[in-house]
């Protein structure tokens, strides 16, 4: 991670999630989307490499999917600091 100063830090922990938009079909026939989330605690800088084929094998990804990167530690000369939180959403 790099602070607006140019600053790199050491990311020790975060957690990913993923929001994958799906089309489905309620009780009365009506088409409805839905969200559906998954998300892996990280301890370091890399998502798993289970969690990442779940998520990104087989271009699953579509533009709405929506990427979280919440409660990011990082390793600062002071100790350990939670920055801000991080979403993306995607658009191709």
């Amino acid at each position: 991670a790099r602070d607006s100063s140019g600053s790199n830090y050491k990311v020790v922990e975060f957690t990913f999630g993923y929001g994958e938009r799906n089309l489905y079909e309620d009780s009365t026939g009506k088409l409805v989307i839905l969200t559906d989330y998954v998300s892996e605690i990280c301890m370091g800088d890399t998502l798993s490499a289970a969690f990442k084929n779940y998520v990104f094998k087989d271009n699953r990804t579509k533009a709405g999917d929506t990427a979280y990167f919440d409660n990011i530690k990082v390793q600062t000369p002071g100790g350990v600091l939670t920055t801000k939180n991080m979403r993306f959403i995607l658009t191709k």
